[in-house]
């Protein structure tokens, strides 16, 4: 079985030469003479978000990305409860067929699908455990929009209501910058101690969500609550090497400075 892999093949091809094969319909996945199962999903999976519910019950929203990155968010009754990060990549064992795998720290792979595809869905056939999960295509916010909104982040951002659980401490503060190339960093402490985190940042492909990773290792997803001119809502957990200045989920509300 030869691996499709999506960087050399989206060099080589370009993402142009696929959508101009692909057949203009309504859905997502058509039959297609000139693309195998496994061609098209290069093509569509990075597009959007795909959303579902895991066997537990609890619902799942996947993110791929064209870099070969996939994101996996889970959400609980108060929202976000967890994020995990993957490298994805599919192979067609014939024409018709695909399987997706998802590979964690040090290329182990963590997940192998069998990808049946629908109009608007997948169906992940678990290749380990036999486990199915079904996942709907949403489209997402248009790539116009999102770009607007990263536009928007770009800046810096400081908290205008005291940030921390522990009271009384002189001078808290947090703030985000947000840097229009992708970097980030967020300053937090207060009078007597200043403690400067950077990283990466993205926004989800429906603009629900800021996926920050730190050079540390660490990733924080905030949900965007609301986004408008000067004003800016995270709500995400707060942590940090020091305690006091870490937090549960909660709302933090921004002005831009």
């Amino acid at each position: 079985m030869k691996t499709l892999l999506l960087s050399t093949l989206l060099v080589c091809l370009g993402v142009n030469v696929f959508s101009s094969t692909l057949p203009k319909e309504e859905c997502s996945f058509v039959v297609s003479e000139t693309l195998t199962l496994a061609e098209q999903l290069l093509v569509t999976l990075p597009e959007g978000m795909w959303r579902g519910e895991t066997r537990e019950g609890s619902e799942a929203a996947l993110q791929f990305e064209p870099s070969g990155k996939a994101y996996w968010l889970s959400f609980g009754r108060e929202g976000l409860s967890g994020l995990e990060h993957y490298d994805w990549s599919v192979y067609a064992p014939t024409p018709g067929t695909a399987v997706l795998e998802l590979h964690g720290e040090n290329g182990r792979i963590s997940y192998v699908f069998e990808v049946e595809a629908q109009c608007e869905s997948i169906s992940l056939d678990n290749l380990y455990t036999g486990a199915r999960l079904r996942l709907n295509h949403d489209h997402g916010r248009s790539p116009a929009a999102v770009n607007s909104m990263k536009k928007m982040l770009d800046g810096r951002w400081e908290n205008n209501t005291y940030p921390f659980e522990i009271r009384d401490i002189e001078g808290a503060y947090l703030k985000y910058r947000f840097f229009a190339g992708g970097r980030m960093e967020r300053l937090c402490g207060s009078a007597e101690k200043n403690i400067r985190a950077a990283g990466d940042w993205e926004l989800s492909n429906d603009g629900r969500h800021i996926i920050m990773s730190f050079d540390d290792g660490s990733t924080v997803v905030a949900e965007v609550k609301h986004l408008e001119l000067d004003e800016l809502v995270l709500t995400h957990v707060l942590s940090c090497e020091d305690q006091r200045f870490a937090t549960g989920r909660r709302d933090f509300f921004f002005n831009r400075n």
